[in-house]
């Protein structure tokens, strides 16, 4: 059996968190009656859990095979930091909506883990287009990391609107809130991505 390379010892830590939120939804489906507002969960673990890790993972595996800059060892760690506490924004996030039913301020902690999870995935974006202006120019694939820069910043803006609808805004806006949430984040991050 082969000794794994350093790259591959990285992709292997990246991608526990998506395994783990994978277990967490099965988990969390068999249960779902007993989670309160558990299609707002169950949608946010796939959404925030699931797609969000595979994009941030991705997106620098293969800005550094498109740009053929492939990060030092000492760049890792911190990569792997930055993905905890991405982790971290997400579970923030989803606890401030769980206490929906019991604690009126519940938006407030939602807000603090959208914001968390916003100010990572600005901080991808900005390393990736530090990354996309280092290499060489006329790579042939270079605007696709062009397409991950944009795709990622628009989470941030997906954040916002997703804490300002924790807030409970009176009904005009909370549905175009709404309509403008999705919109960001599933044609933006995940369309242009994509």
């Amino acid at each position: 059996m082969a000794k794994p390379t350093p790259q591959r010892s990285w992709h292997r830590q990246a991608s526990k968190p998506i395994t783990w939120w994978m277990l967490i939804l099965v988990g969390a489906s068999l249960i779902h009656w007993a989670i309160p507002d558990y299609r707002w969960v169950l949608i946010h673990m796939f959404t925030l859990g699931i797609v969000t890790n595979s994009i941030v993972l991705w997106s620098q595996h293969f800005t550094e095979k498109f740009l053929h800059q492939p990060l030092t060892e000492t760049q890792r760690p911190w990569q792997l930091r930055r993905i905890w506490i991405l982790n971290a924004g997400i579970v923030i996030t989803l606890i401030g909506q769980l206490l929906k039913e019991t604690f009126a301020q519940h938006w407030h902690i939602t807000a603090v883990g959208a914001g968390i999870v916003g100010a990572v995935l600005i901080t991808h974006s900005v390393l990736l287009l530090r990354q996309y202006r280092k290499a060489k120019k006329g790579q042939r694939y270079a605007a696709s990391v062009i397409g991950y820069v944009c795709a990622t910043s628009y989470v941030a803006i997906g954040a916002v609107l997703g804490a300002a609808m924790a807030a409970q805004l009176p009904t005009p806006w909370q549905e175009q809130l709404r309509l403008a949430h999705l919109v960001v984040n599933i044609l933006g991050f995940v369309g242009i991505t994509a």
